[in-house]
């Protein structure tokens, strides 16, 4: 879960939780806030994982917003708050 990120900083690892924000910022790069909704959330997850032609669809945070998914990568403090970092698209997987 998200809100148990932090004590797996700097480990590669899984979490799975719902979607309440996210944010595409060109066709590679998408940021989404993993957890419940608060002013700061539990987990960022950026995703800089090369093009991936589902960033040009509109409606993709929107899908993510209504699913859990799960996501794999490297948990860092960024401004310390922790921040998992994705580099491969494969690393996502989405409940529907």
């Amino acid at each position: 879960m998200a809100k148990e990120a932090y004590k797996h900083v700097g480990q590669m690892t899984t979490v799975r939780d719902s979607v309440y924000f996210g944010q595409v910022y060109n066709d590679s790069t998408a940021v989404v806030e993993l957890g419940n909704r608060r002013l700061i959330a539990p987990l960022t997850v950026v995703f800089s994982a090369g093009k991936n032609p589902k960033l040009s669809d509109p409606h993709f945070i929107g899908d993510l917003q209504r699913s859990r998914i799960s996501v794999s990568g490297l948990i860092m403090l960024i401004k310390g708050h922790p921040t998992l970092i994705v580099l491969s698209w494969r690393d996502l997987k989405v409940d529907q």
